[in-house]
């Protein structure tokens, strides 16, 4: 009887137990995923994609202060949990600029210290200069991996997703509120200044109008599109959930710019790195220099004490041999510190300085 009574209340105790736990882990995954929204939200809010792919190195590094300075990375978890890269986030990406180590009690001093550093500051430093840029590829695939989430709470994403080298082609990512379902109708793609180059085979997105629109039926979509490499033109879109853009389009001449401009932080790299090896170099010269120096003191100092060792040792010799002392040991005294012995270990007159017991 008392064991199916305890029984009952272990089981009960347990659904309890279990139910709690279920609870807790629902709410922190809703918790989390709520945050996981709000932070894509923000990418969209803040980063141009435009920007983040062709931009100088200082439009990019006033975007990421700009992103920094939204509300929601006032909390530290919220930027650890921002990926810009598989090693890097947004809390790493301002530890980088400040040379910092940030923790939950030093984060909202150190995000304040970087939303007011000056770019006269970063363009003095290669070293930083080139991780902005190369933190940039990481933070546009950040904002292509929020598309369902921008596009669920906005109704649709739209980014500009990536641009050839040599300025002729690009790349538009979109995706609408409810995928497939309700797929995504393109009322408008066009730029200016007008390019004779301008289009978007194979489906022809350039020609669509309100009246006859194109359909883009996946639930994520992509738009490959040819341009002028010589000409800098913006790019609008038009869908039936409402506008999208304007995107920059850069020209060939900007990005011979910007590998101009990157060329030129490789090389201050490069100066930078000589002048610490040459620095380095003229240390371990000065180093070998005191060790020869030192050496030679000491070398210097052992022949001087085998030489009184020796003369000690001749002399206390010649005194033993003419006494004919049958003793093993005849004391010296001291050499140095230490008190030492003219010894031997046989009736044979070979003797050696020993220390004293």
């Amino acid at each position: 009887m008392h064991f199916f009574v305890w029984h009952r209340a272990a089981l009960l105790a347990g659904a309890a137990v279990g139910a709690f736990a279920s609870c807790y882990v629902t709410s922190v995954g809703i918790a989390r995923a709520a945050e996981a929204t709000d932070i894509c939200l923000a990418l969209a809010k803040n980063v141009k994609s435009d920007v983040n792919i062709q931009g100088s190195i200082q439009q990019k590094f006033f975007q990421m202060q700009h992103l920094v300075g939204a509300d929601i990375y006032a909390s530290y978890s919220a930027a650890k949990d921002t990926k810009i890269n598989a090693d890097s986030d947004i809390a790493a990406y301002v530890d980088f600029v400040l040379e910092t180590t940030s923790s939950d009690s030093s984060w909202a001093e150190n995000r304040k210290t970087f939303l007011g550093v000056d770019y006269e500051w970063i363009a003095t430093n290669a070293a930083i200069k080139a991780y902005i840029d190369r933190q940039s590829e990481g933070i546009t695939k950040s904002i292509i991996g929020c598309a369902g989430a921008i596009a669920e709470q906005q109704g649709l994403f739209a980014k500009l997703s990536s641009v050839s080298p040599n300025r002729d082609s690009f790349v538009i990512s979109l995706q609408k509120k409810g995928g497939a379902n309700d797929p995504l109708k393109i009322r408008g793609l066009s730029v200016t200044p007008n390019d004779p180059s301008f289009a978007c085979p194979p489906d022809d997105y350039q020609k669509a109008t309100p009246e006859n629109p194109k359909v883009l039926r996946g639930v994520y979509n992509l738009i490959t599109c040819q341009k002028d490499p010589n000409r800098h033109l913006t790019l609008s879109i038009d869908t039936d959930v409402g506008p999208a853009g304007p995107f920059q389009l850069m020209s060939q001449k900007e990005e011979l710019d910007a590998i101009r401009e990157r060329i030129g932080i490789l090389e201050t790299s490069l100066e930078h790195v000589a002048d610490q090896l040459e620095a380095l170099k003229e240390t371990a010269a000065k180093n070998s220099k005191a060790i020869d120096d030192n050496l030679a003191a000491v070398t210097k100092s052992i022949n001087s004490l085998r030489e009184s060792l020796n003369a000690k040792a001749d002399f206390n010799k010649g005194v033993v041999i003419g006494l004919h002392s049958q003793s093993e040991c005849l004391a010296i005294g001291h050499i140095g510190l230490v008190r030492h012995q003219l010894c031997s270990d046989s009736s044979t007159p070979t003797w050696e300085i020993r220390p004293a017991p």
